[in-house]
Order: C-alpha cells, then sequence, then structure tokens
C-alpha cells in the first residue's frame, strides 16, 4: 500500500478482512513460539559453555527471535540470535 509516497506492510485477517495491529500480531504470534528450553538445548548442542542471558525479541518485521549470550568453554563470549518460530540459528556476533 502507499501512504504519502511511502510503502506500509499490513497483516489483513484473511477471515474478517480487518487490519490487524501490530500489537496483536505479536501476542497472536507468540502461540507459535519454540519453547525457550529447546532453543537453549539447540545453542548448547552447537556451542560448549554456559547460558549467560536469553531475551525474545522482536526484529523490525516484528518476528520474534531469541538473543541468548553464552559463555563459551574458553572464556570467550557470543551472542546468539534463533528464529523463535523455527529454531533457525539467524547470527552469531562475538568469538569466532
Amino acid at each position: 500500500a502507499q501512504a504519502g509516497g511511502r510503502q506500509v506492510e499490513l497483516l489483513v485477517d484473511a477471515r474478517s478482512g480487518q487490519i490487524v495491529p501490530r500489537r496483536e500480531l505479536r501476542s497472536g504470534t507468540l502461540q507459535w513460539v519454540k519453547p525457550l528450553p529447546d532453543v537453549l538445548d539447540l545453542i548448547l548442542a552447537l556451542y560448549r559453555g554456559v547460558i549467560l542471558e536469553a531475551e525474545l525479541e522482536f526484529g523490525k518485521d516484528d518476528r520474534p527471535y531469541y538473543e541468548v549470550e553464552v559463555l563459551l568453554a574458553d572464556g570467550r563470549k557470543i551472542e546468539v540470535h534463533v528464529d523463535a518460530l523455527t529454531g533457525e540459528l539467524l547470527r552469531q556476533e562475538g568469538a569466532e
């Protein structure tokens, strides 16, 4: 859709035809989020270390992802982003 020369992305409920507000999109998406323990198990299978912190975040497109800080066995810290819906590893920041 165009509004004042800008492109605007909207989510429309296929049943009602109503525009879904972003806050409802987030709450509706949460029912499909992978459980945090499953995601942490996935991360620990990939990286030897200890989970320091884990947060559920939302990207610019309101898609949820887990942001997890890991202290590796060798003392380095990394931050891992995992798609909260698919469990796909999105990004790793920090030690290689």
